[in-house]
């Protein structure tokens, strides 16, 4: 359930750092007061095929559900005249499918990709 103040004591009341929980790092994740989940990470990847798939096991099991994960490819070296963009696969309460799919006539091979994950859940 949310987090509710009703408008009289909303501007009274803080979150204190201590009612966050979590791991804080390149992949990690945080337990907000109300019970919202968030968790990230970074894998790296090659693409030297038309799609390939990563499957990401999360830090943490979510207890109730996976609501959404977001995938962003990563560039390092900006080789140029290959583009590609992230999908969703499948997602559960403990890993995430995500796919790279080469864009409509990008041709060539990254070397040196990777993929940023974001998952939410409660």
């Amino acid at each position: 359930p949310a987090l509710m103040l009703s408008p009289d004591t909303a501007a009274r009341q803080a979150v204190r750092r201590d009612q966050w929980t979590g791991l804080f790092g390149a992949t990690g994740y945080r337990v907000a007061p109300d019970g919202e989940i968030t968790q990230w990470g970074y894998i790296a990847t090659t693409i030297n095929a038309h799609i390939a798939s990563y499957a990401i096991s999360f830090p943490i099991a979510f207890p109730n559900a996976c609501t959404r994960v977001f995938g962003i490819g990563a560039n390092p070296g900006a080789v140029e005249n290959v583009d590609y963009h992230v999908q969703l696969v499948s997602k559960s309460l403990t890993q995430c499918v995500l796919a790279q799919n080469r864009t409509y006539n990008s041709g060539g091979t990254i070397p040196s990709v990777g993929l940023y994950w974001e998952a939410k859940g409660n």
